[in-house]
């Protein structure tokens, strides 16, 4: 009975040390351009949106986020003019990503959607996902700031 118990023990304390060997120390998260549905050139909301999300999610010392040259390098061997539900998962392989992030910017007069997305590439689905929609352009940057801490507890598994 001694004997079993202790093996029990040993056979415990191995499987912890091994499970936390297992665990990821860094993940690399892709955010992709969203695209934009709009009559008005309203690239600057498409930009600071990839701007505010990289800054935001890089700000943990568990993630790294894929290098913009290095997304748009890749979409231009690639040929890749507009990010679809299609070809994330390939992009995301093609980066080694852990996680990507996409979406899309719909302005219709004043109102402003964002829709986003973050796909965990181990699983293959979507994860979290982001639907603002504000009556102007100030409403924007808090909605951001929402779905990247949702992002970074997600990933990281805090609250």
């Amino acid at each position: 009975m001694r004997k079993a118990l202790i093996y029990l023990l040993c056979l415990t304390m191995i499987s912890f040390a091994a499970g936390s060997l297992w665990a990821k120390d860094k993940y690399t998260v892709t955010i992709l351009p969203f695209s934009v549905h709009s009559g008005d050139k309203i690239d600057y909301i498409k930009n600071g949106i990839g701007e505010m999300l990289t800054s935001r999610i890089s700000s943990s010392n568990k993630i790294t986020v894929t290098k913009k040259e290095a997304v748009v390098a890749h979409f231009k061997k690639a040929k890749i003019k507009e990010v679809t539900a299609d070809n994330v998962h390939a992009i995301g392989k093609k980066l080694n990503s852990d996680y990507v992030v996409w979406g899309s910017i719909t302005k219709i007069g004043n109102s402003i959607s964002i829709d986003g997305k973050l796909v965990n590439m181990g699983k293959g689905k979507s994860d979290i996902g982001l639907a603002a929609q504000s009556q102007n352009i100030d409403d924007v940057i808090p909605k951001i700031n929402e779905f990247s801490e949702s992002i970074l507890n997600h990933i990281l598994g805090t609250t």
